[in-house]
């Protein structure tokens, strides 16, 4: 294998199979380095997966390199990386000897998520990106749950939603790149959307697009931060590909059975008091 971007086949030789997994690592650390991370040589085990996982396209399996488990893997490549067992969780180190600057951040090709054609999953999105409804949003293993501040209080899991300071920043960071090539008869609405919490319709509507793609990436990063500082593996459907962003109707009958659990956990108790259920869907919990 010359590309280190697929499975390796049973005809590959244990070197040429070795230095194709050797490849792929350095690959997962030349991301975080592009990242700015200062500590990019060290990432937890669960981290280094979901890495290989986003730079193969969801495909990566330590089994395919005859390792049953992450652990077994890393041992595999000693000595370019090593298992540091002092840290909790253990932690998987690049030898100061092996350089990434040559590497390619992203896998020939690019999973959809690179590409653009992908979107976050909607309770992760609204709990970065709702900083004005007054809620706070936790992690509960599987969603983001919304709450109010005082029902979150002693929460470890609180999830990072942005805040407007940080949004403003970043639609004054878009609107200074774009500002110098866009026509000066709209820069007045350029400039409203970048001064206000406006929905983007206030932006000119050929940038749009190019805004939600920069917003996204943002989203994405900090995420991504979150759950490797709490070393948690995200979920594997929190990224949606275009493939994907049709469900099928199973799919999308769960989809909204979780909405709806969402809504009913942010509900007050007046709230639920007035709940009205169907009678059927009563009848079918006593059956």
């Amino acid at each position: 294998m010359s590309g280190g971007t697929g499975k390796p086949g049973p005809e590959d030789s244990r070197g040429v199979r070795l230095e194709s997994a050797q490849e792929l690592v350095l690959r997962a650390y030349a991301a975080a380095k592009a990242a700015g991370r200062p500590d990019w040589r060290s990432m937890t085990i669960a981290v280094l997966k979901n890495r290989l996982l986003s730079l193969t396209d969801r495909s990566f399996d330590e089994a395919d390199w005859g390792a049953t488990t992450m652990q077994e893997f890393v041992k595999l490549l000693t000595p370019m990386v090593s298992l540091d067992l002092s840290t909790r969780p253990p932690s998987v180190v690049l030898a100061s000897s092996f350089d990434v600057n040559d590497q390619p951040i992203v896998a020939a090709a690019s999973p959809p998520w690179q590409r653009g054609e992908w979107r976050i999953r909607q309770d992760l999105w609204d709990a970065v990106v709702d900083c004005v409804s007054g809620q706070v949003y936790t992690w509960d293993g599987v969603y983001a749950v919304p709450h109010s501040p005082e029902e979150a209080a002693d929460s470890d899991l609180l999830l990072p939603t942005v805040t407007p300071d940080e949004l403003g920043k970043w639609r004054s960071d878009f609107a200074n790149e774009i500002r110098g090539a866009i026509n000066p008869a709209l820069q007045d609405s350029l400039e409203t959307w970048r001064a206000s919490s406006t929905s983007s319709q206030m932006l000119p509507q050929q940038y749009r697009n190019r805004w939600y793609g920069v917003l996204k990436r943002h989203v994405r990063a900090r995420l991504d931060s979150w759950f490797e500082a709490h070393s948690i593996d995200p979920p594997a459907d929190w990224i949606i590909s275009s493939a994907s962003l049709s469900p099928a109707p199973s799919d999308d009958i769960e989809h909204l059975r979780n909405v709806a659990l969402r809504a009913v956990r942010a509900m007050t108790r007046t709230e639920l008091e007035s709940l009205d259920l169907p009678a059927s869907v009563v009848a079918r919990m006593y059956r």
